[in-house]
């Protein structure tokens, strides 16, 4: 049975048809939707028409949601690790009425922990009628259905596609002017993560240039765990970008250099069978990271309310 992978943005969805064989996951078929206006459940519903035509019924679909689609994203501080977690939620209820008219029936809020220690806790706050509207349209395809937070699953991608560095830290790298995600990563582990805003309508050596800056701060004033591999992936990835990020980096960091790749989502999965879809997903390797990690997610600490 075929299992339907998608990554859903305010501007794109991005889809995938995987197969599960006895060695690993073979790519079917991958696809990139962008979207003239905001997202809406009614792209959902043709995105799905057009990717399962032909294909069938699937037997499962996971999804990775971008916190652009919610209506608030927040971050917050855990004082007293693990054992904090049973009441988290009605902890978090309580953050939320802080800051904002927070009603539980009208929104919908994904946490999930992240730091060696559980340091702090990062979630999306979504409104419920949507998150329904989406889960509906999803099953109406599947009844076996999974929406995972985007930014908790920069881990299993990782861990998939590169298994033989899992004794390695990581550093992720998503390119989404304005925003970029950087997490550090360490094997199943979400060790750190920060999201930060650049200048809007920068130049791809601008863009790769502010990057590799603010990533030389973080390691050295900030606290964040230092990579030997930094992967590059997102819409704003280009060339030039990657080119002009390699230079800056290698001007402002002192010490052993670290490897700076592309990455590929589609490293460790049997290649699809159709030329088109073979090229097109090496010229796109980078674009369908979190499909490919919502698809391979193991059991994640999210916290739902």
């Amino acid at each position: 049975m075929v299992h339907a992978a998608l990554h859903i943005t305010q501007r794109y969805i991005w889809a995938t048809l995987l197969e599960p064989l006895p060695e690993g996951l073979q790519l079917r078929t991958a696809a990139a939707y962008r979207l003239e206006q905001s997202f809406t459940p009614e792209h959902l519903r043709a995105c799905l028409r057009e990717l399962l035509h032909g294909d069938g019924a699937v037997e499962a679909i996971s999804v990775a949601v971008s916190p652009e689609l919610a209506a608030q994203v927040h971050q917050f501080t855990l004082e007293e690790g693990d054992e904090q977690l049973e009441r988290l939620l009605e902890l978090v209820d309580e953050e939320l009425h802080a800051l904002f008219d927070y009603d539980p029936q009208r929104f919908r809020s994904v946490w999930f922990p992240v730091g060696r220690e559980r340091r702090w806790l990062f979630g999306a706050v979504f409104r419920r009628r949507e998150w329904e509207q989406l889960q509906h349209e999803l099953e109406r395809v599947c009844p076996q259905v999974r929406l995972l937070p985007e930014l908790a699953l920069f881990p299993s991608a990782w861990e998939y596609n590169y298994p033989e560095h899992q004794r390695e830290t990581a550093v992720v790298v998503q390119l989404q002017q304005p925003f970029v995600d950087i997490a550090a990563v360490e094997g199943e582990e979400l060790v750190d993560l920060r999201t930060v805003r650049l200048g809007e309508s920068l130049t791809a050596e601008q863009l790769g240039a502010q990057v590799a800056e603010r990533l030389v701060r973080l390691f050295e004033s900030e606290g964040f765990p230092w990579g030997r591999y930094i992967l590059l992936c997102g819409t704003e990835l280009r060339r030039g970008v990657l080119e002009a990020f390699r230079r800056k980096l290698a001007e402002g960091w002192r010490g052993e250099q670290p490897e700076v790749l592309r990455l590929n989502a589609f490293r460790m999965l049997f290649a699809p069978e159709a030329e088109s879809v073979r090229e097109f997903a090496a010229r796109t390797a980078h674009l369908f990271w979190g499909c490919v990690g919502a698809a391979v997610a193991k059991s994640l600490p999210i916290l739902q309310r």
